[in-house]
C-alpha cells in the first residue's frame, strides 16, 4: 500500500539526509520572463487572441534595428493582444504629446466596440476638419505671389517627407494574409508583426537618426508606427517627435489601405502639426509605391502657420525622394488662395505646376487668376 509522506516526514528526511533542495519557484503570467517565454501554443492570459500576442511579443525582442520609442510602443501593443483587445494610439498616446517614458498601460476594461464599416474613419476625440491650433483663422494675412509661393510649396514638402515615411508599408511581404514576423530595410529599418485580426507595423530610423536614398539623403530621426485592423484595412498611424530634416512632426493619419502587389493606395484623414509652428490638416488621397514614389492623387487639407490657415488642393502631386533624392515634387500641381498685402487685400488663385525639371533646377510653372504661366526658381528651403 503507498503511503502519503506528510510535511512533517518530509522534513524529518530532509534533516537526516542533510537538507533538500529549495523547491523550483512558481512563474507568474506577469513576469518579464513569462512573456518572452517560447511559445508553447498557450498564452499566460486565456484568452482567443494571447496565443497570437505571445508570439508576437517574441517576435519584437528579436528584431536588431528598432530604436528605444518603436520598440517600446510594439510590446506594449502585443501585450494588449495578449489580453484579446486591439491596442489603440490613445492607449499609448502616441501622436498626441505623449509621455517620452510612457509607463505600461493597463488594458480598458471593456473592449472596443466592433468595426461598423458605415462610421467614417475619423480621429477621437475633435473635428478632424477643424484646425488644430488655437482659434486659428483662415485666410493668412497680405503676402506677395513668390511669398505665398514659397511658403506653400515648403509646407507641402514637409507633407510630402511626413508621407514619404510610410514608404515601407507599401512592400509587397507586408499582407494582411502573412501573420509571421518580417524585419527589413535600413533607414528605415521596418518591422511587421500580427495576430489573426491585428497587425502593428514599425518604422525605425533610429533614436541617433540616419539618412540614405529613403530619406532623400536628408537626416531623419525616430519613427511612425501603426496599428491595423486586417479585415478592414484601416490603420491608425502615429508619430511622436519624427523629425524629418529639422522639422519637428507629432500627429496621426487615420487611412484605409487598399494593397494591390507593390503598391498601397490610402483614403487619409490627417491631423499634425510642427515643432517649427506650421500645422495640416485634412484629408488626401494618396498612393505609396514599394521603394518608389508618393503620390497625392487628390487633397482636401488646409496648412496652417501663425495662426492662420488656408485651403490647398492637389492633383497628382508626386514625390520621389529615391528617385530624385529630393523631395521637390516631379509632377502635379498645387492650388491656393493667397491676398495681397494691405490696403488692397484683394484674393487671388495660384497654381504652382512641378516637372521632371523641377527637382534637378527648382524651376516651377506659376499661373495666378488665369494669367500668362510664369516660370520661377524655388529658393533652396
Amino acid at each position: 500500500m503507498r503511503t502519503r509522506k506528510t510535511p512533517w516526514l518530509m522534513a524529518l528526511l530532509c534533516l537526516a539526509l542533510g537538507g533538500c533542495p529549495a523547491p523550483e519557484p512558481t512563474e507568474d503570467a506577469s513576469d518579464e520572463a513569462a512573456l518572452n517565454a517560447p511559445d508553447d501554443g498557450r498564452s499566460p492570459f486565456d484568452v482567443s487572441d494571447g496565443d497570437a500576442g505571445v508570439t508576437m511579443l517574441n517576435q519584437i525582442d528579436t528584431f536588431g534595428g528598432l530604436g528605444t520609442g518603436s520598440r517600446r510602443f510594439l510590446r506594449q501593443s502585443a501585450g494588449y493582444m495578449m489580453t484579446g483587445l486591439k491596442p489603440t494610439l490613445d492607449d499609448f498616446d502616441v501622436g498626441m504629446n505623449g509621455a517620452d517614458e510612457p509607463s505600461e498601460p493597463a488594458p480598458p476594461a471593456d473592449p472596443a466596440p466592433p468595426f461598423d464599416p458605415n462610421d467614417p474613419i475619423t480621429p477621437p476625440g475633435d473635428d478632424p476638419n477643424e484646425p488644430p491650433s488655437d482659434d486659428p483663422e483662415p485666410d493668412p494675412p497680405g503676402e506677395t505671389s513668390w511669398e505665398a509661393v514659397n511658403t506653400v510649396v515648403e509646407q507641402m514638402m514637409y507633407v510630402g517627407r511626413v508621407f514619404a515615411t510610410l514608404i515601407p508599408m507599401a512592400d509587397e511581404r507586408m499582407t494582411f494574409a502573412d501573420n509571421s514576423g518580417l524585419e527589413f530595410g535600413e533607414c528605415p529599418n521596418s518591422v511587421w508583426v500580427a495576430s489573426p485580426e491585428y497587425g502593428l507595423v514599425g518604422i525605425d530610423y533610429s533614436d541617433d537618426g540616419c539618412y540614405g536614398p529613403m530619406t532623400a539623403n536628408e537626416w531623419f530621426r525616430s519613427w511612425v508606427a501603426a496599428i491595423v485592423t486586417k479585415a478592414t484595412g484601416d490603420y491608425e498611424i502615429g508619430f511622436d517627435d519624427l523629425d524629418a530634416n529639422g522639422w519637428i512632426a507629432l500627429g496621426r493619419i487615420y487611412a484605409n489601405v487598399v494593397k494591390v502587389g507593390r503598391s498601397a493606395t490610402m483614403d487619409a484623414n490627417c491631423r499634425f502639426e510642427f515643432e517649427q509652428g506650421p500645422f495640416v490638416f485634412g484629408n488626401a488621397e494618396i498612393r505609396l509605391m514599394e521603394n518608389g514614389p508618393v503620390t497625392f492623387i487628390a487633397t482636401d487639407l488646409s496648412l496652417g502657420s501663425a495662426g492662420h490657415f488656408r485651403p490647398v488642393i492637389c492633383g497628382g502631386l508626386r514625390f520621389d525622394p529615391i528617385g530624385n533624392l529630393s523631395f521637390i515634387p516631379d509632377d502635379g500641381w498645387i492650388e491656393f488662395t493667397f491676398h495681397d498685402p494691405p490696403p488692397a487685400s484683394t484674393a487671388h488663385v495660384a497654381v504652382v505646376r512641378f516637372d521632371e525639371q523641377s527637382p534637378q533646377d527648382r524651376t516651377v510653372l506659376v499661373t495666378v487668376d488665369d494669367g500668362e504661366p510664369m516660370d520661377y526658381t524655388l529658393p533652396e528651403f
